[in-house]
């Protein structure tokens, strides 16, 4: 009996042809950010060298670029969630980027602590990366294939990690060493000119690691740039409140474990608890939610009381920010969407409903700051 079934049944291509550009560019997003790690010891040896820091010193390196990677793991999950992959993978792009051209002026200067700033934004981006292409991957095909197409793009993972100390020996570690003795032996001059020379090492391979990255991103229009740039800024403020917080209780407290505990107590409360306590509040207040209007208005009044967290303000500000589209912050009826254009936001329409919130943002940060400086001004002046 003849087989009416296709020829190429049962063996799916792991990247269907539609796929094969996106692939190709995420897949080079694997390879970019085991680069970018990979190259970190050997700018732990050219330090040591350049910038006559110690061992310890030059440890800072990998604890600046796995910090940035820590930080950048809510930011980047809740852009993921809101605006999707693309905006993701740009700014991680424009942040790796950012980062990389930022080595140029550092060595230019010779400050250990620029490197460090230059390093952080660079694992910032990479943070955004991985979190954008592990996932987007996956769905570039069919489910089943899902697993392979994963394998073959994380094998490029390893292909990076191997070329980054060859290109950092070749290009960046000059293999110019000087003991002790002979560095003493120097005149300033002449130690001035070593450690530029050693400093200037690394600008040039950035600066094209910085312009190969701009060239292989997906170019934003100028709009999309701003909303991300102002994402990036509203991050840095509710970032910098529990930074503020943290200082503030350390002064307060005196104590490291004890200003740690409120620290999470205050973190625990305003990020968890709150949105229970304000559902708790809106039954209360709206206590029969049978019809669409009363829905609404029990959520209305869960927003509001949901504000006083910063997290609530944070997540409302990315929602509208990311995406254009989104008009109000919470349950809207149908009666009220009729008549309403489904078009995008202008930024500033985008900007006008989450100002007060990015004011908000930054006031609390600020009198977190201001009290800090004032208690710590008094107990100086005090001592």
């Amino acid at each position: 009996m003849l087989s009416h079934a296709p020829p190429d049944q049962g063996r799916d291509r792991i990247v269907e042809r539609k796929y094969r550009r996106p692939f190709i560019l995420v897949t080079s997003l694997f390879f970019a950010w085991a680069f970018a790690a990979s190259l970190n010891d050997v700018l732990i040896r050219q330090f040591q060298k350049a910038l006559s820091v110690s061992r310890a010193e030059s440890s800072f390196i990998q604890l600046a670029f796995y910090v940035g990677y820590f930080c950048a793991a809510i930011p980047a999950g809740l852009l993921i969630r809101r605006a999707g992959y693309k905006p993701a993978i740009i700014l991680g792009l424009s942040l790796y980027a950012a980062g990389a051209f930022l080595f140029y002026p550092a060595a230019s200067v010779q400050r250990f602590g620029w490197f460090l700033a230059a390093l952080y934004i660079i694992a910032f981006g990479l943070a955004f990366l991985e979190t954008a292409a592990n996932p987007y991957v996956s769905i570039l095909g069919k489910p089943r294939t899902a697993s392979a197409r994963l394998n073959l793009a994380q094998s490029f993972y390893g292909l990076g990690a191997i070329c980054g100390p060859i290109i950092g020996d070749m290009f960046i570690f000059s293999g110019i060493e000087h003991n002790a003795a002979e560095l003493g032996a120097m005149t300033p001059a002449q130690l001035a000119a070593y450690h530029a020379s050693e400093s200037a090492a690394v600008q040039l391979p950035y600066l094209i690691i910085g312009l190969g990255i701009t060239l292989l991103g997906f170019p934003p229009n100028p709009e999309e740039l701003w909303r991300m740039l102002i994402f990036t800024a509203v991050g840095v403020f509710y970032l910098g409140f529990w930074l503020a917080l943290a200082m503030l209780f350390s002064l307060l407290f005196q104590k490291t474990v004890t200003a740690a505990l409120a620290s999470m107590a205050v973190w625990l409360f305003l990020s968890l608890f709150v949105s229970v306590i304000s559902s708790g509040i809106a039954g209360l207040i709206v206590p029969d939610a049978s019809s669409p209007e009363a829905i609404a208005r029990r959520s209305d009044v869960e927003n509001i009381i949901g504000r006083i967290s910063p997290s609530t303000l944070y997540s409302e500000t990315v929602g509208i920010l990311l995406n254009p589209a989104a008009r109000v912050f919470g349950m809207a009826l149908q009666s009220q969407a009729e008549g309403i254009l489904p078009t995008p936001l202008a930024l500033n329409q985008s900007l006008s409903l989450i100002w007060p919130h990015i004011t908000t943002l930054f006031g609390l940060v600020a009198v977190c700051f201001g009290i800090s400086y004032i208690i710590f001004m008094r107990a100086e002046i005090r001592a």
